[in-house]
């Protein structure tokens, strides 16, 4: 044992056992755990977008995505790299005051995601460094307190965070300045920097040194103005909705990239319909007993591209949101405008549906039954759902194929179970006439 980690451990001796007494055993667990600590951020992150202007705004945005993406991608690589144990597994007196981890010891990340908080606060609000500080200090202390962490682990979070927190700040902050004057002209003529403006525009209102036809926000740091002009023939509501427009396309990208890695992380095992539609992916048939064969047929794909695994039974499920997200976001752009579509795309993100297997189908009023008698299941069975099909397509097939599997007229109740027969006489058809009988 080299002396760093042995004044490591000696370090943690000391703040785990001989600092131990009732009071911080009752406060500073809730540094870890606790039924209030959600409900306050939320409210919080409500007060600065309401009340804060476009520096709350900006705040509880960087705060939202820089420590998601450092989290996961920064803490938890290196998590997963190093695999420290933990202290209660790797120092025999150790008193551990709350529950194990399911990740290894080094870095800490209640320790970065705080310091780096404390760091993102620190641009948009200079004296919240005031609390912040404290706190994140508090809770890298508690981490030891706690027996969860050694010190040096929760050294390097607070390193770590603070580091990833100025990197994705600088980042970002030249992001914008080279895309933003081409791609949302509007916005950056009102927003020019990530950083600087809102607080230079802030400072600049206190001493009234805004002229009345700059625009709100139209300032840029140390009082310059930058002016945005149409295009020739142009209207600016074009522009506005174009920018919408690429917005949206960049929300759904980002959403697809966060999706393909939480169903490459492999944390939720196959559920039951999972596990038997990978099973229907390795026998391809025409039908199913309650579903048309898409669903294999997408398994089938996924399983060959992602090999069998939790990504590759999964990995349509993203793509086909992804479609979806783009057809919504276009259509409402053209009939509504770009705005009002954003806000429609980040409700169909954020809601449970309902139910599952929806179908939405775009269709002209008139002519739409002669359309579906014609193109009938060649179009339909393999897209449509379990419920639509068993009230449309089913019945109608039903009525056409059980005299032919039955010798006889069908009664109207083995309509929909004669579909399915006629559907799946390939691989099964002895099943098949048996239920349309």
């Amino acid at each position: 044992m080299s002396w760093l980690e042995s004044l490591d451990v000696a370090l943690f001796r000391f703040i785990n056992l001989r600092l131990s007494n009732p009071i911080l055993d009752a406060i500073l667990p809730q540094f870890s755990s606790n039924g209030w600590f959600v409900p306050t951020l939320i409210l919080l992150a409500a007060g600065f977008i309401w009340k804060g202007g476009p520096r709350g705004r900006l705040l509880v945005l960087m705060l939202a995505v820089i420590l998601a993406v450092g989290d996961t991608v920064v803490i938890n690589g290196l998590k997963k790299t190093v695999l420290r144990p933990r202290p209660y597994d790797g120092v025999p007196q150790a008193i551990l005051r709350v529950g194990r981890g399911r990740t290894s010891s080094m870095p800490s990340s209640h320790t970065s995601t705080f310091f780096a908080a404390t760091a993102i606060a620190l641009v948009y609000y200079r004296r919240s460094w005031r609390f912040m500080g404290p706190l994140a200090i508090l809770m890298g202390f508690s981490r030891v307190y706690l027996g969860a962490h050694y010190p040096s682990d929760v050294l390097a979070g607070a390193i770590l965070g603070v580091g990833y927190a100025a990197a994705a700040l600088w980042a970002l902050e030249h992001l914008w300045r080279a895309a933003g004057p081409r791609w949302f002209p509007i916005w950056w003529s009102r927003l020019p920097s990530l950083i600087a403006s809102p607080i230079a525009r802030n400072a600049s209102l206190a001493r009234g040194n805004v002229s009345s036809g700059a625009g709100e926000g139209a300032l840029t740091t140390g009082g310059q103005r930058a002016e945005v002009s149409s295009a020739p023939g142009q209207p600016a509501a074009a522009i506005e909705d174009l920018q919408w427009l690429r917005f949206g396309y960049l929300l759904i990208g980002v959403l697809l990239l966060a999706r393909l890695a939480y169903v490459a992380s492999g944390r939720i095992e196959l559920s039951e319909d999972e596990a038997y539609q990978w099973l229907w992916s390795k026998h391809l048939a025409l039908s199913y007993y309650s579903k048309p064969p898409m669903i294999a047929l997408l398994q089938f794909l996924g399983t060959t591209l992602g090999g069998d695994t939790e990504f590759g039974v999964r990995l349509f499920s993203p793509l086909i949101s992804t479609l979806l997200g783009v057809l919504v976001l276009r259509f409402f752009t053209r009939k509504l405008n770009g705005r009002l579509a954003c806000c429609v795309l980040l409700i169909l993100n954020g809601s449970v549906l309902d139910r599952r297997d929806v179908c939405w189908l775009a269709r002209p009023p008139r002519g739409w039954s002669d359309c579906s008698l014609a193109l009938g299941r060649s179009v339909e069975w393999p897209w449509l759902s379990q419920q639509v099909q068993r009230a449309v397509s089913r019945p109608v097939l039903g009525a056409v194929f059980s005299p032919l599997a039955t010798g006889a007229p069908a009664p109207a109740a083995s309509g929909t179970l004669a579909g399915t027969a006629a559907v799946g006489v390939g691989d099964h058809p002895s099943p098949g006439l048996e239920l349309a009988t």
